[in-house]
């Protein structure tokens, strides 16, 4: 959510569309293509589901951090990076360790049920952070 945060080795910025596609892009490298080769030789994880951008946003801590967001944030700001991971056919995803709106990312139903596999499509395995 800040511009001054940058791209780093686990975010490439702050532009939702711009991080879909160097998503897809250094997944399909990774993987090798689409990811139907004969084997997997690298699996990648996309990391971390969701919104865990916004710690130390308002105060907020990792020890603490419930991350408040909208439907209509979650679609235009948090899932397009994820997007451009499952077009690339990720392996797996690492869910957040944080809350949001309330319930642990790694347990909320609504997050990795509707919004991951079912508006995305995700068919991989998620990991724990």
């Amino acid at each position: 959510r800040d511009p001054r945060w940058g791209r780093l080795s686990e975010t490439f910025g702050e532009d939702p569309r711009l991080s879909a596609d160097m998503a897809q892009a250094f997944v399909s490298g990774l993987q090798g293509g689409n990811g139907s080769g004969a084997y997997l030789k690298a699996g990648a994880t996309c990391k971390h589901f969701i919104g865990n951008d916004l710690e130390d946003w308002r105060g907020v801590t990792r020890y603490n951090f419930n991350a408040t967001i909208d439907a209509r944030d979650l679609r235009d700001s948090f899932l397009p990076p994820f997007e451009g991971c499952v077009r690339a056919r990720a392996h797996s995803l690492m869910c957040s360790y944080n809350a949001v709106n309330g319930l642990p990312a790694c347990a909320n139903p609504s997050l990795l049920n509707e919004s991951l596999r079912g508006e995305l499509g995700f068919e991989g395995f998620v990991v724990t952070d």
